[in-house]
């Protein structure tokens, strides 16, 4: 008989589900092929403006509201152009999102929407026009933009870090974008995909960004913006993980010669 230890070994080296296994997460990833984007669930945004907020978390929708948004100000395009802000996304499982920045002297806001065992402090809403944080995405795109004349948005020092969660492949960009850098002009976008539902994990998104601006323009023309998506999406595995699934299919078919073996010893013809 194959010993129980043995069978467990090579279920766990194939991850036949001895144990839940950790989520997977990658990072502008190669290996992941985006087939389908369910929508966009949440947004989280920073964004320079010449009168109204800076700051929000808001629901996605086709058409923004006051109503389907928490925001603050931190001030004015004189007031923020040049700042550099730490920044803090924050997704707490089963209560909801907070975001956050912290720049020199008093420019520090936070804006958070759901309902929390312990409070963000900053502006919060419980629902955002009568809708709960989302309950399904498994993927974040982040956007830098510098579309306007004579702007410019940096992003550096970047990370990603969730209970359960373990980067598999890729990592982030640092870097500035101009209106004549980007892809397209005046645009940089990176995506982070998971394998598990990232509505069920406690996770934090940190990183430093600053942009420029001039007094002119619109307000969605410099921004750093997260959104939360539901994607569905092809994963090719690395090399090490097939090698990884070979060993185990090597070892399988050996625990099943074995048996053989000891059965027809113990049956001789």
């Amino acid at each position: 008989m194959v010993r129980r230890s043995i069978v467990l070994g090579m279920a766990a080296l194939l991850g036949l589900g001895v144990q839940a296994q950790a989520g997977q997460i990658y990072v502008n990833s190669p290996l992941v092929t985006i087939d389908s984007v369910g929508g966009t669930v949440a947004n989280a945004k920073y964004r320079l403006s010449n009168t109204g907020f800076d700051v929000s978390i808001d629901n996605a929708p086709s058409l923004v509201t006051a109503a389907d948004q928490v925001t603050a100000t931190l001030g004015n395009v004189a007031t923020t152009s040049g700042q550099v802000f730490d920044f803090l996304l924050e997704h707490r499982a089963g209560e909801g999102i907070v975001f956050s920045l912290d720049g020199p002297g008093s420019l520090d806001r936070t804006v958070s929407w759901g309902t929390f065992t312990s409070s963000p402090g900053g502006s919060n809403k419980a629902t955002l026009n009568g809708k709960l944080p989302p309950l399904a995405f498994n993927s974040l795109v982040l956007s830098a933009r510098a579309t306007q004349a004579g702007s410019s948005f940096a992003f550096d020092d970047l990370s990603f870090s969730g209970a359960g969660l373990s980067l598999v492949d890729g990592g982030f960009l640092s870097g500035t974008v101009t209106p004549s850098s980007g892809d397209p002009l005046g645009f940089v976008n990176q995506r982070l995909y998971s394998s598990v539902n990232l509505a069920n994990v406690d996770w934090t998104l940190t990183g430093r960004i600053s942009g420029t601006k001039l007094l002119t323009g619109g307000d969605e023309t410099v921004r750093f913006n997260v959104g939360f998506q539901q994607v569905t999406a092809t994963v090719v595995p690395e090399p090490s993980t097939l090698a990884m699934a070979g060993i185990g299919s090597v070892a399988l078919a050996g625990i099943g010669l074995h048996r053989r073996r000891r059965q027809r010893q113990a049956n001789p013809s």
